[in-house]
Formats: structure tokens, sequence, C-alpha cells
């Protein structure tokens, strides 16, 4: 599900929004932004003190759920009004029959996209507590378990109301991307033109032009490009594991 959402009170802040013109994203580039954002979740007291566990940041967003959250997220944004919040809610049904619910909200914020991340993948069995989540996805069902891990070009943010205005308050952990540094890597389609799409098979295809180069710097080069794209949640770790071994095999 996902809808366009304004906020009870709009709030002066929000005003600065408005003297930037609308911005188009693609899917690719839509997708990466969001695919960008990585979690840590909580550890309970035995897991950490006990068995000495350590939790590691993840992607937020699972491949499956940006596969289905973004075609619909973007038509959203386009549409969307200076005043109004994306919200977005997913609901999966985990191997053991257990709903697991994710939503949050997407919001231009001047020239940085915020995201609020309410349930990430929740396990909410009751029909009651999905009907809340659906009526209000941006107001965590129980409180998070997780808190975001701040990349390049990302600010997490603490106080949501400090910096736009939202359809109601929240306690849910969001975060401000700079969607400015992804237009250096993705550009928008021009008229007759294809988008240029940034995946890695683009740029690591054995026979292409990137692929031809053999000076350290550029193996190194993409070594890093590659760990980027797996830590952003982009390839799958098998990708990762076979573009770097091909990588290192041909230097």
């Amino acid at each position: 599900m996902v809808r366009l959402d304004s906020p009870l009170f709009t709030r002066q802040t929000l005003s600065v929004s408005q003297e930037f013109p609308p911005v188009q994203f693609t899917e690719a580039q839509l997708r990466r932004l969001l695919g960008s954002i990585r979690i840590r979740r909580e550890m309970d007291f035995l897991d950490y003190y006990l068995f000495r566990k350590e939790a590691k940041p993840e992607p937020a967003l699972t491949q499956e759920e940006l596969t289905l959250l973004v075609p619909p997220l973007r038509t959203a944004l386009l549409k969307a009004r200076s005043n109004e919040t994306v919200v977005f809610v997913i609901k999966r049904v985990d191997d053991k029959g257990i709903p697991r619910m994710t939503s949050g909200g997407v919001i231009l914020a001047g020239r940085q996209l915020a995201v609020v991340l309410a349930h990430l993948r929740e396990p909410v069995a009751s029909e009651r507590g999905q009907q809340q989540i659906f009526a209000h996805p941006l107001v965590p069902y129980r409180q998070p378990a997780f808190h975001i891990v701040a990349g390049g070009h990302q600010t997490p943010v603490t106080s949501t109301s400090s910096v736009f205005s939202l359809p109601e308050p929240t306690t849910a952990p969001a975060v401000l991307l700079g969607y400015e540094a992804l237009r250096e890597t993705v550009q928008p389609a021009s008229p007759g033109r294809a988008p240029l799409q940034a995946t890695p098979e683009s740029t690591l295809t054995p026979g292409s032009s990137a692929g031809r180069q053999r000076g350290p710097e550029a193996i190194a080069a993409k070594l890093r490009r590659l760990k980027q794209w797996y830590e952003e949640g982009l390839i799958t770790e098998q990708d990762y594991r076979q573009k770097k071994k091909a990588l290192l095999e041909a230097f």
C-alpha cells in the first residue's frame, strides 16, 4: 500500500522545500537511494553479554521489498505536493505463517529525501495491530528494535518535527538522504534517451572498456565500488563474491 498523506498542521520549516524545483527520480535512482539505508538491530542482554554476539549493519529494505515499493513510490512522489508525505505499508507472511509488517514514509525536504522507518518486517499477528499500522504507517506499533546507521550523504534525524512536517507525530527512526550526490552516477533520462542504469554488470562485464583496465588503481577502485554496491544492498552476497573473484583473477 502506498498513499499520500497531508500533515494536520503545516510547520514553517516545510516552506523551505518549496524553494527548489520538483525532483523527478528514475526508478534506478530511487532504488539506489532507498537501498543505501542500513540499520543495526538491537541485541538483547543474553545475546550481547553472554553469547558475545554483535549485530552487524544490514540493508533496511530487502531487494524484494524494493522491487515491490519503488514503482508505486516513484509515481506517488511525482504527484505529491509540498505538504504531502508518501506513506507505505508492506505486509508479507513468512514461512511460519506469521504476518510481518514494513511501513514508513518519504518526503522531499529541500535538497534531501527524508525517509521515516516505523516498522521493518515487524511480526504482527493480530488483525487489530495490522489495521493500526495501515491506518498509521508512521507510528511504531512497538518500540523500534533498530536504529539507522548513517552512511555517505546521510544524516540521521533525532526529531522529525524540527525538520519537516508529517501527517502525525512519530518516534520512528528517520534519515535524510542527499540525493544530489546520486546524480553523479545515475543520470535522469533525457528526451529520446533511455535512463542510464548504474548496474554492476554494466561496468564489470568481462570484455567491456572498464573490464579491460588492468592497472592496480583501476582494480582497487572497482573492488571498492563493488563492496559499496554490496553494502547498499544493490547486489547479493553471491554476486559480490563472484565479481570480486573475477576481478582478482583478471589482475
